[in-house]
């Protein structure tokens, strides 16, 4: 509890940067009360604000410091100083979504990994995780709230996605977020995991194909519907074109004789190999008979 403890100097500079809050007619509380402090620092290793995790059943599990003019969320990443600071050279960023995750992910020597800060993943944290590399691998936890949030992100990728910009997503187990996993499993397995991550025209088709069954026609029109007006999106003409051909090849038709030869049609001769033509051959048609041909004398095209 910072309140009783500072000086009133200190305490008005505390409520200025609303790391306490003041209200009529309420004692000064801490922002933070409960919870697990972390700095966030900026890529110049000053600490711009503070992400808290709750100790208890808060229903906010983290909470940022409020924005300010040094501090505004979607323009931070937390743990990409350290991240600097560990690695000569940074080629790709893990990013999950806690910033116990991150902690623990680095003690097991897993040096890349960053958070955004935020309920979820939108184009100005991702325009800031690109700033400092081209491959970045979405860690999401094995859990509703997490395939929602790897959805969110994925669709919030699409404007951005250029040439030389590879995205990747890696959802973990149910159940399981990369704090347990990492310490379940050691480094070498789950960066087996991260190395395994879907690219992102895989995982496009993996949501959009999810509940559809490929071999119905009707699901083949679903999927053409839910998947066009994303990949419309596309920045780059290249990879908005290939990932065009395999919508293309996942939903064009296709003529399976087996499908017919069923006890719906055994009645109908149409159907049957005696009948006059067969499904497996429904352009044969019995040829029609033969006509002499009428020759024409030189006399009777002479008039009289």
């Amino acid at each position: 509890n910072l309140a009783p403890l500072s000086s009133p100097d200190r305490l008005k500079a505390l409520i200025e940067t609303k790391m306490i809050f003041s209200e009529s007619g309420r004692a000064p509380f801490d922002l933070f009360r409960n919870r697990i402090m972390f700095p966030i620092r900026n890529t110049r290793g000053k600490t711009i604000a503070f992400g808290g995790r709750t100790l208890g059943n808060d229903k906010a599990k983290y909470i940022n410091s409020p924005e300010s003019s040094v501090f505004h969320k979607s323009h931070e990443i937390y743990g990409i100083y350290e991240a600097y600071k560990n690695n000569r050279h940074i080629d790709k960023l893990l990013v999950v979504e806690g910033y116990m995750d991150v902690v623990s992910l680095a003690q097991y020597g897993i040096t890349y990994g960053v958070a955004t800060l935020g309920t979820a993943t939108n184009q100005d944290n991702l325009n800031a995780l690109l700033r400092h590399v081209s491959h970045l691998v979405f860690c999401f936890d094995g859990d509703t709230a997490g395939l929602k949030a790897a959805h969110k992100a994925m669709h919030n990728c699409l404007p951005l996605v250029q040439d030389g910009v590879q995205i990747q997503f890696l959802l973990l187990p149910e159940g399981e977020d990369p704090d347990t996993m990492i310490r379940k499993e050691g480094k070498q397995s789950f960066e087996k995991r991260i190395a395994e991550a879907r690219p992102l025209s895989s995982f496009f088709f993996d949501v959009h194909s999810e509940g559809l069954d490929l071999e119905i026609p009707e699901h083949k029109g679903l999927l053409k519907n839910r998947a066009e007006p994303e990949i419309n999106l596309i920045a780059s003409a290249t990879i908005k074109a290939a990932i065009k051909d395999q919508l293309y090849a996942l939903t064009r038709r296709s003529y399976n004789k087996g499908n017919y030869n069923n006890a719906n049609y055994k009645n109908n001769s149409k159907f049957q190999k005696g009948g006059k033509w067969t499904v497996s051959d429904p352009q044969r048609r019995k040829p029609p008979d033969k006509q002499p041909r009428r020759r024409i004398g030189h006399q009777a095209l002479q008039a009289p």
